[in-house]
């Protein structure tokens, strides 16, 4: 929905899976904004951008990567110059 994810060469985005964790979503988003921090900080180092966004079409995303009704996308960062 926003122009410029849609244009940045690569989106990571980051997935729980809430079966390991007996279904405590709250444990995944806090490992996901861990994971979030080190990909700002290996951006910058890199010279590169990139901006945690938790606006994403899930369903899409859940169809194309093939997950289960257990493994959630949390957030996902485009990168990009």
């Amino acid at each position: 929905r926003q122009e410029f994810s849609a244009k940045a060469p690569l989106s990571l985005v980051l997935v729980s899976d809430i079966s390991k964790v007996h279904n405590k979503r709250d444990l995944g988003a806090m490992d996901a904004g861990y994971v979030s921090e080190n990909i700002y900080l290996i951006c910058t180092a890199m010279g590169l951008k990139t901006v945690a966004r938790a606006t994403m079409e899930h369903d899409a995303l859940v169809r194309e990567l093939h997950l289960s009704d257990t493994q959630i996308p949390m957030l996902n960062h485009p990168v990009g110059k």
